[in-house]
């Protein structure tokens, strides 16, 4: 619990959308929004997730007459780690990344030898496409919209963009009309939409460009348009991390400390995890050197520091869970990030996203038509 918030994140947050539509609950709910949902029977709940979109980006590019700012509602924080893998996830399935078994962007399957980008069941690093689909063989989960849609009278929607769905919205502005559209009728109606801006600019473009600043003050534009059109609807507007502008570390610079690593580092670039050849025997040499070249950037943990200290969640843990930590685990404190290269054999991310900062963790959640 030491990199997010127990009372108040994503995990909270959605346990409270499930008490709201009368289904069971596996958390603690978000007494923030229960209160809000308590003031009058709200029949239909839309959330908009705008990947990246976290507290310290919306302050960059908004003031306070902009539409997402005069309807924040309150502060909360992500997961660990807040990268959208772990986030996303959390949101949907109402439990936290170490229940799941959702823990990163590449996770590191011993059932397969293969380390896997969870979201297109990628190899991470040959790129080749692996069946059957890992993440879903493997760690699947129930999401909340498969729970309310089985409730009585009541309807649930997950819509997002084309890069995610085939299906899904082409632009934004098609996003939201969609969305509309899902709203049609009487039932009692839950919709998850979700946009892969500004994370996706952030990242080639960094936290200040231009781009995101556009893309910012569109969102806000949109969604005050949207929630105008829509009274009878609590649109609740949150993010599932932030970002911040991060500097390269490439990890064979030191060979004495990449000659131990099994197959390079896998989970995300300020959250990685890391499998030593020979454990028992190289553990602690891997230790000593990564702490000397990079102690004042990373906080070191072992597998069994990460299990006790329950910094990927609380609740059941997921059978897998240990065997997909690795041996050790590094999470940056300040902008740093750790880069491999037979992982990263493109252009290195200007923005990134999953260490510990508040600049990636904290989230403003703007709610409307309460």
């Amino acid at each position: 619990m030491k990199y997010y918030n127990p009372e108040k994140n994503l995990v909270t947050l959605s346990n409270s959308i499930l008490k709201h539509f009368g289904g069971e609950t596996y958390h603690e709910t978000l007494k923030e929004l229960d209160d809000i949902l308590a003031k009058k029977e709200y029949k239909k709940v839309v959330i908009f997730l705008f990947d990246g979109l976290g507290t310290y980006i919306e302050n960059l590019h908004l003031k306070e007459k902009h539409s997402l700012i005069k309807h924040r509602a309150f502060e909360m924080s992500s997961v660990f780690p807040p990268t959208t893998v772990a986030a996303t996830t959390a949101l949907l399935s109402a439990k936290y990344p170490a229940e799941t078994g959702w823990l990163g962007w590449s996770q590191y399957f011993p059932q397969i030898d293969q380390t896997v980008d969870m979201f297109s069941g990628r190899n991470s690093f040959t790129r080749e496409y692996i069946e059957p689909h890992p993440s879903k063989t493997y760690v699947p989960y129930v999401d909340i919209l498969d729970i309310i849609s089985h409730l009585p009278s009541c309807r649930a929607y997950n819509i997002s963009s084309a890069r995610v769905d085939p299906n899904g919205a082409k632009s934004l502005s098609h996003l939201f009309r969609l969305v509309h559209k899902a709203l049609e009728g009487d039932e009692k109606t839950f919709i998850y939409a979700y946009w892969p801006d500004p994370d996706h600019n952030i990242h080639v473009y960094g936290v200040k460009n231009f781009r995101v600043h556009h893309i910012v003050r569109k969102i806000s534009r949109k969604i005050d348009r949207f929630a105008r059109k829509n009274k009878d609807t609590l649109v609740i507007s949150l993010a599932d991390h932030g970002l911040l502008d991060v500097e390269p570390i490439f990890l064979d610079e030191h060979p004495d400390l990449y000659e131990l690593l099994i197959n390079d580092d896998f989970l995300d670039s300020r959250t990685a995890s890391f499998r030593i050849k020979d454990v028992e025997k190289n553990g602690k040499t891997f230790e000593t050197l990564f702490k000397k070249y990079y102690g004042d950037e990373f906080d070191f943990y072992t597998k069994q520091e990460v299990i006790d200290e329950h910094l990927f969640g609380t609740g059941k843990i997921h059978p897998l869970f240990p065997s997909l930590l690795g041996d050790y685990l590094v999470v940056s404190k300040g902008n740093k990030c750790l880069i491999c290269p037979k992982k990263f054999n493109k252009k290195v991310h200007k923005g990134a996203h999953s260490g510990s900062a508040l600049e990636e963790r904290m989230i403003y959640v703007s709610i409307y038509n309460q």
